[in-house]
């Protein structure tokens, strides 16, 4: 798993298919709220280049990473509970909503609880 990135719909739309199976093989990649929000705006505008709007999120849904996407929590709740006290760590990780830090046989992992 290579580096962490963070990544807007544009710059999927910019890569081809290929490109974003790269992408998603060679970096762990942070998916924003901001993200969600940007496809769901998308399906409200008006039909582009011959393509309605759901048949372009299909094309972008394909290209979303998958294997080491995950989605980021909420950089508003991150930053209200730093300032009631509750530190968010500076290590190199995604901060996920509904996680539980685990250490089972030696090895730190994280179990998440499916969404309501």
């Amino acid at each position: 798993m290579g580096p962490i990135t963070v990544f807007d719909k544009s710059f999927l739309q910019s890569l081809n298919l290929d490109e974003s199976v790269w992408f998603d093989h060679f970096f762990y990649s942070i998916i924003t709220p901001l993200f969600y929000i940007e496809c769901l705006a998308d399906l409200e505008s008006k039909p582009r280049n011959g393509l309605s709007p759901e048949d372009h999120l299909s094309s972008l849904a394909i290209k979303t990473p998958q294997m080491a996407g995950t989605p980021c929590h909420f950089h508003q709740t991150l930053c209200l509970n730093d300032l009631l006290g509750h530190s968010v760590s500076l290590r190199p990780h995604i901060p996920v909503a509904n996680a539980i830090h685990v250490i089972k046989h030696g090895e730190v992992g994280t179990v998440l609880k499916e969404a309501d």
